[in-house]
């Protein structure tokens, strides 16, 4: 599945600023999407889903805020 950047804005934006996103559970834990910024986790996603487009979108509204806060930052 490709991430398009019509469907998944923020997550499109928040790769080309570096972000990594890992996606699937672990023996671990259960979240189904993480997003990292070098070592800092800033979006996650656990719990049931009832399928990949549905966890994408999740994690792509969390990561509005982080994506403003870089804009912010470049226009100052």
């Amino acid at each position: 599945m490709l991430i398009s950047e019509p469907t998944f804005v923020q997550i499109a934006d928040a790769i080309e600023n570096g972000v990594r996103i890992e996606l699937g559970t672990t023996a671990h834990d259960n979240s189904l999407a993480r997003a990292f910024h070098e070592t800092e986790l800033i979006a996650e996603c656990k719990g049931s889903y009832t399928d990949l487009n549905e966890v994408l979108t999740e994690l792509d509204n969390q990561l509005y805020d982080w994506n403003a806060a870089i804009q912010a930052d470049r226009i100052e």
